[in-house]
């Protein structure tokens, strides 16, 4: 035999166990009862010299390859929308921080007017006992003088 003849024998080898391969696949992936895919099947499976455990080890493959596949093609082209929620959430973050410390200016404002408020209230509770005091020793002198009504 001349090595010609050796390499086309060869070549349409690999041509038909490439086409077996192709055939194989689809017959696997497809759901179909027909008896001729059936016949088809069997005969590419004896071609390809497959196992029955290997056949169906190959569908769970195939099966689970096209999951996969069809999870990838979901993530296709989210990178912009996931730059932009990512974006939109530290814009978030940013106003929160601001208007958490607005808030917090806010509340530290309103901390010193009641401070400044209950201090003079208490100063004024105070004085008004002070006055009492003296105009009780001193009620001639102080007698006259009107008190402002009870402080609460």
């Amino acid at each position: 035999m001349g090595t010609k003849l050796i390499s086309m024998f060869l070549s349409r080898g690999e041509k038909n166990r490439g086409q077996a391969l192709k055939a194989y696949a689809a017959l696997l992936e497809s759901d179909s009862t027909k008896p001729e895919d059936a016949d088809a099947l069997k005969e590419t499976v004896d071609l390809l010299g497959k196992t029955p455990d290997q056949v169906y080890a190959d569908a769970e493959a195939i099966k689970l390859a096209r999951e996969l596949l069809a999870t990838v093609k979901k993530g296709v082209g989210l990178d912009s929308g996931v730059e932009n929620a990512r974006e939109a959430i530290r814009e978030l973050k940013e106003e929160r921080e601001r208007v958490l410390r607005e808030l917090d200016n806010r509340h530290q404002a309103l901390q010193q007017k009641y401070s400044e408020l209950h201090n003079l209230q208490v100063n004024a509770k105070a004085s008004r006992l002070r006055f009492e005091e003296l105009r009780h020793k001193h009620p001639e002198a102080l007698g006259h003088i009107p008190v402002p009504d009870p402080i609460d």
